[in-house]
Order: structure tokens, then C-alpha cells, then sequence
């Protein structure tokens, strides 16, 4: 991640070129990532996280275009590159009356160009979101997934780097409850996959865009998370354990100033931006 596309290229040029043969027959149906100039950019993702079995990475390829000829979201997609505002897409603000979130922190990127997505998971209303239209909240998360890759394709046209969002997830004031919810409604994912996949082809939206996210912060994490993480982490990925770091709360304001500027760091995370930030 945030690494130059052509060197990915060029170095896993056996299993792009293996990859493409196997979706040349489906590859036409969407000129967003069948076409020059984002196609390498998501082949490159769904290799990076299939580790580069091209088997398995066209398998996913596969479903995640059957989703998008059933859904549209090349038209989606083209709302987006003709000015269409994250504050225009259907259910935003329904959703962020429950979940306090940024979309894209307003006040600017991370240091390497990521862009920024905060949760504040304890000040979300997990009983208000429950209650939202299963069709309407599916229809928010396909149109929200699809614009943070909008920002990501555009960002990788810019650099020639695989970008990922840097993810803060802050457990300020939570409770072992908003994790469990927070938990159900990850697991939801799955039932929501089975919705808008195509017949025989579920597939999650995370397994729709993959890799999209370069690097993950828990704040103000409780010693029990730190100790549990200790013990969850030895059954992830070695990729996955590097995106990810646990931070207390006194260090929080350190960890984040590392990563991002004091002009665009939020007051309360020990930066200097005082503006409104959560949706």
C-alpha cells in the first residue's frame, strides 16, 4: 500500500497478465474497471489482497463486476466524476444521524496523501440504525463504497501510488456494548452481500473493494482491548497486523501527529483543526 503502482506491476507481471486472460470475456461490461485508466489499479487490489493468487483474485474480480452490471454503479461512479457531493447520495443523512463519522475528513489528508475517515463509535445510536430500511442502508453503503474509491482511483491517477484511507476507530467513552453492535453491524455485511450480489455470485462490499485502507488507529483503547488485540493478533495476516496499532490514551496525540499535519489534525486528537469534523 501507498506504494508505486508500476513497481507492482512489473514485479507481478506473470499473475496480472494470468488475471486479465481469465476476465477478458467480462472485463467490457464496466468501463470503470475494465478500462485503462483505473482497470490496473483494481486488478493490482484484489491481487494484493487475494496475496497474489490470480485464481482467487479473478474469482472476486468476477463477482465484483457481476454486482456492478446488476447495480449500476458505473452510473454511480459517473455522478461522482460529474461534481455529485458525498452529502447528495441517497440515505446520508439518515445514516449519520446514527453513526457519528466523518466521510472524508474536510480539513484535509494524512501526511502521504491517505484521506481520513474517523468513528466515533460511543456517540453512535446503534438502536436508530437498526431501525433504518434495510434497502435504503444497502443502497448508502454501495454509493459510499463506490465514492471512497472514486477518491482512491483519482488520488492513484495523481501520485502512481496505491492509496488507501487511514482509518481511526476511537473507543473514547465506549462500552463492551457499542463493540458488540459495532460487531453486528460489520457482520451484517455478509446478509447485505447476499442482496446486492448478483444470483450466484454474493459477495460482501469490503470483498468489492478491497484494500482500502492503508493504515487502521483504535484510540484510546482500554488496557483490556490492548491485551486482547495481543492475543487476536497472532491469528492475522502478518499484512493485516502491520495496518493496524492500538494506541492508549496517552498517546494518542503522538501516534496521530505522526501521521497527520496539526492543521488538519482534529483539537481533540491533539491537533490544531477546531472546525466541525463528524458528520
Amino acid at each position: 500500500m501507498n506504494r508505486p503502482l508500476s513497481e507492482t506491476l512489473a514485479e507481478h507481471a506473470a499473475e496480472v497478465d494470468k488475471m486479465l486472460t481469465m476476465l477478458e470475456d467480462i472485463l467490457p461490461e464496466s468501463k470503470v474497471v475494465g478500462e485503462a485508466p483505473h482497470r490496473d489499479t483494481w486488478i493490482v487490489r484484489f491481487l494484493v489482497g487475494q496475496k497474489f493468487n490470480a485464481e482467487a483474485a479473478a474469482e472476486k474480480f468476477r463477482k465484483m463486476l457481476k454486482m456492478r452490471v446488476k447495480n449500476k454503479v458505473d452510473d454511480i461512479r459517473s455522478k461522482f466524476e460529474n461534481g455529485m457531493k458525498p452529502s447528495e447520495i441517497p440515505g446520508f443523512k439518515e445514516h449519520f444521524e446514527c453513526c457519528k463519522a466523518t466521510f472524508h475528513l474536510q480539513s484535509g489528508d494524512a501526511k502521504d496523501g491517505s484521506p481520513i475517515n474517523i468513528q466515533q463509535v460511543a456517540r453512535w445510536d446503534y438502536d436508530a440504525y437498526d431501525k433504518l430500511p434495510e434497502e435504503a442502508e444497502d443502497q448508502f453503503q454501495l454509493w459510499h463504497y463506490e465514492y471512497q474509491f472514486f477518491l482512491l482511483d483519482q488520488l492513484s491517477l495523481k501520485t502512481g501510488m496505491l492509496h488507501g484511507f487511514l482509518k481511526v476507530i476511537d473507543l473514547i467513552d465506549s462500552a463492551w456494548e457499542h463493540r458488540e453492535r459495532m460487531s453486528h453491524m460489520h457482520a451484517a455485511q455478509i446478509t447485505r452481500g447476499e442482496r446486492v450480489g448478483a444470483a450466484g455470485a454474493a459477495i460482501s462490499l469490503p470483498e468489492c473493494y478491497p484494500e482500502n485502507t492503508s493504515k487502521i488507529r483504535v484510540l484510546n483503547a482500554p488496557m483490556i482491548a490492548t491485551a486482547l488485540w495481543w492475543i487476536a493478533k497472532t491469528f492475522l495476516p502478518a499484512r493485516t497486523q502491520e495496518k493496524i496499532q492500538i494506541v492508549g490514551a496517552a498517546g494518542v496525540a503522538e501516534e496521530m501527529l505522526t501521521l497527520v499535519h496539526p492543521h488538519v489534525l482534529p483539537k481533540e486528537y491533539g491537533g490544531e483543526f477546531e472546525g466541525k469534523f463528524l458528520m
